[in-house]
């Protein structure tokens, strides 16, 4: 299976690969080229890799880094306007270790909603990879219907809920508490899942997943497991400050939608598995070109609520 992760905060593009027992990506000695890019929404840095299957027909098992492809000409077209890549070096946690990741950036460039952006990369050896994407627009959220402050009415869940953004879209819900603590210039933030799941005595976070479904919903159990978490054993509770809840709603356009329908793999908030075998909608070899948009709405805690906890107030309800 090829795999492809993209970091919606900050968005970056790894690929790494593995094969399926029946399929072998070097049979034959058949080079294949990969293209993966998803244009983010609110962002003006856009990423994109090409990577090829192997390195050199003497060299099938080498590692991701030796199969980037340099000096590949990137471009998007958004009507008129022309935006070109360049190739660079970023550094980023992998399975824990910091890690150089060769990747293709380019600045400056926010896609708007409902716009066709096209993508074509002009490979050293003359071939071209070629796709197409429309970028979704943000989610409009019913705020008659969803819950505007912590705890809810019912005490029980905590429901948000919004309009469809287009017709066959997945959304991906993201939720965290954004919180302080005494000593640290920077926030936090700790991410909430939906619910817990007790097994063998102990609790595991069941966080939400990308569906068809226009709303999610959390429960008040959750929210206050997670809200313990965020000081631990730690006795000095007043040394956090407990600032808001916020739902981000990532809304995948048509190519990330049906890839995810495909695959039936659930896309966490870090990555997406590109089986090539399943889905690929690059022109000329594999891969995907996809885009999301991101909105967020904003949930406030009840003082008294924060305040049973030990925490201190950072923003009034």
């Amino acid at each position: 299976m090829k795999y492809l992760k993209i970091f919606f905060f900050p968005v970056l593009i790894i690929l790494s690969f593995s094969c399926k027992e029946d399929f072998s990506p070097y049979a034959g000695h058949d080079q294949k080229y990969v293209l993966n890019c998803i244009l983010r929404g609110d962002s003006t840095f856009q990423y994109a890799a090409v990577t090829s299957s192997f390195a050199s027909s003497e060299n099938f098992s080498s590692n991701v880094s030796d199969r980037f492809l340099k000096n590949a000409d990137i471009r998007i077209w958004d009507d008129n306007e022309v935006y070109k890549f360049r190739d660079t070096v970023i550094t980023t946690k992998i399975y824990g270790k910091e890690t150089a990741i060769s990747i293709y950036k380019t600045t400056g460039f926010v896609p708007k909603p409902n716009r066709k952006f096209e993508i074509v990369a002009l490979l050293p050896d003359g071939k071209r990879l070629k796709s197409w994407t429309n970028l979704p627009k943000q989610v409009n959220f019913e705020f008659s219907s969803s819950d505007s402050s912590i705890p809810s009415k019912n005490n029980q869940f905590v429901f948000v809920r919004w309009e469809s953004a287009g017709e066959d879209l997945i959304y991906a819900p993201e939720i965290n508490i954004y919180y302080k603590k005494a000593g640290f210039p920077l926030g936090f933030a700790k991410k909430v899942p939906i619910s817990y799941i007790k097994q063998d005595g102990k609790y595991y976070p069941n966080f939400a997943t990308p569906s068809k479904e226009r709303f999610v919903s959390i429960k008040m159990d959750a929210i206050r497991r997670a809200m313990n978490e965020i000081s631990g054993s730690d006795p000095n509770k007043s040394n956090y400050t407990i600032l808001t809840m916020i739902v981000h709603v990532h809304t995948y356009d048509k190519n990330l939608s049906e890839y995810y329908v495909s695959s039936a793999q659930s896309l966490d908030q870090f990555s997406i598995n590109v089986d090539a075998l399943d889905f690929s909608n690059i022109e000329g070899g594999l891969g995907i070109f996809g885009s999301y948009n991101s909105k967020k709405y904003v949930i406030k805690f009840n003082r008294e609520f924060i305040g049973s906890f030990g925490y201190k107030v950072g923003v009034e309800e």
